[in-house]
């Protein structure tokens, strides 16, 4: 089977790009490929598409080369760069190498042009995966220590209050085509949590649910009372014997097998595709549910669905109000607001307050997409919001990036933990704040407002 590849050719001669693509083919290569050989069109290329491999002759007319190599350095892109020429020296290819090119083939020397190209294809997967590695260690550490620093403040809470609320808010991002139904116990007992932690749990859990139903489905909602005894907690490590509130949320989606059942709660493991997630969320369900004192189980069939059970240890006393009252008028805007978060259901409530409010919004799904959008709407932007942890680049990281294009530019970070960790504390006087997610409409909007009026004060005046 022949192996997709992308490649960029840098060469003004359609002849011997013909020959180049009948080495590749013959080589095992299914080969998508542009030619150019101009600087605007090489730009061109670069700016929309995502290639393997960039192989370019070193003389033509008008164009070099080392410029081609420079222009693709210069956008930060780590993809092999092979010379390929008839005219290039031992001394011309040394230095070229040096300016970052992986290799030089001397043209109708085929035998080493496809060892070679093969090489450096391997060579860069392997600093993909390292550099993959690399940053989920990194996620991962902020992650643990953001969560260690977790301040819990915990009240008596209704459950059924929690579930109802928070899916009035969840009921546009989960989408038409899925049916929302609730059974929720009249008489449920009072159970000693964090209404925000537990909000959370509840979102985490319908977002996944609704993922796993991309053509639609049930999603199901429940809530009782329960009294686990010895027995079962024999059956259940993480189980206390005693009086317990059963949260289910069940779905009619595609299920699981066995495999991936048994690494669902892993940090970074996600089923969902590239762009999709970072697979932090069951992580973070699992984190929450075991520092209430409480337990999960999970079942699930491919095809079927499946069914998440979180048990909570119940209280005595009365419930509390799950929020400060606060009757202010909510006031919005006219500006521009870059909303930056890897789920796409958070990403899309997020949108739909502020256009509510009457802001203009540009969305990125990652660190690096929330730094070209404002690369791209420098002069438009007015704040940005950003999840502390995303794919390809985080938002602390983006952060710095997007301070070089705007510098003080207003910040919101959303984070599932706590918003006194140090690696967030050092931002707060570039104009940094962090908002607990999941969050409210009028939190947000409240938030928004007092940041951008702030910045307005102290912008300079020009009277």
């Amino acid at each position: 089977m022949a192996i997709p590849l992308r490649a960029l050719i840098v060469e003004d001669s359609q002849n011997d790009c013909d020959l180049l693509l009948g080495v590749l083919g013959r080589g095992g290569y299914d080969v998508m490929h542009q030619r150019v050989y101009t600087a605007a069109a090489l730009m061109s290329m670069l700016e929309e598409g995502q290639w393997d491999i960039v192989i370019s002759d070193y003389s033509m007319p008008g164009f070099k080369g080392t410029d081609a190599l420079t222009m693709v350095r210069k956008k930060g892109l780590d993809v092999p760069f092979v010379f390929l020429s008839g005219t290039i020296g031992e001394e011309i290819a040394v230095n070229a190498m040096r300016a970052g090119a992986q290799d030089y083939v001397i043209k109708g020397n085929a035998a080493r042009l496809l060892p070679a190209i093969q090489r450096e294809l391997r060579e860069a997967e392997v600093r993909r995966e390292r550099n993959q590695m690399k940053q989920r260690v990194r996620q991962l550490e902020k992650f643990e220590a953001l969560g260690k620093l977790q301040v819990l403040e915990p009240k008596n809470i209704n459950l059924n209050q929690m579930v109802t609320e928070t899916t009035t808010l969840l009921q546009k991002t989960i989408g038409e085509q899925i049916e929302l139904k609730m059974v929720l116990a009249p008489n449920l007992r009072i159970t000693r949590a964090d209404p925000s932690q537990i909000e959370q749990v509840i979102m985490n859990l319908c977002f996944n649910a609704r993922d796993a139903m991309p053509k639609g489905g049930q999603l199901l909602i429940e809530t009782r009372n329960v009294e686990l005894d010895s027995h079962y907690c024999r059956r259940h490590a993480d189980a206390q014997p005693g009086r317990h509130i059963q949260l289910s949320v069940s779905d009619t989606g595609v299920g699981m097998d066995p495999g991936t059942m048994e690494r669902i709660f892993e940090p970074f493991f996600t089923t969902k595709e590239i762009g999709k997630g970072t697979g932090l969320g069951l992580a973070t369900v699992l984190g929450i549910v075991k520092q209430h004192g409480g337990f999960l189980d999970v079942y699930s069939e491919t095809g079927k669905g499946t069914a998440f059970r979180v048990y909570l240890p119940a209280s005595e006393g009365a419930p509390e109000p799950l929020h400060h009252v606060d009757d202010a008028l909510v006031r919005g805007g006219t500006e521009t607001i870059l909303v930056a978060e890897d789920h796409e259901g958070m990403r899309e409530m997020a949108r739909e307050i502020l256009e509510t409010l009457g802001y203009h919004v540009l969305l990125a799904a990652d660190g690096e997409e929330a730094v070209h959008q404002v690369a791209a709407h420098r002069n438009d932007v007015s704040l940005v919001l950003l999840d502390v942890i995303m794919p390809q680049l985080d938002g602390v990281d983006a952060y710095e990036q997007i301070c070089k294009a705007k510098p003080g530019v207003p910040v919101i970070f959303t984070s599932g933990y706590s918003d006194h960790g140090p690696l967030l504390a050092s931002l707060t006087t570039k104009g940094a704040t962090v908002l607990q997610k999941p969050y409210g409409s009028k939190v947000l909007a409240r938030r928004v407002r007092e940041l951008l009026d702030e910045a307005k004060v102290l912008q300079p005046s020009h009277a």
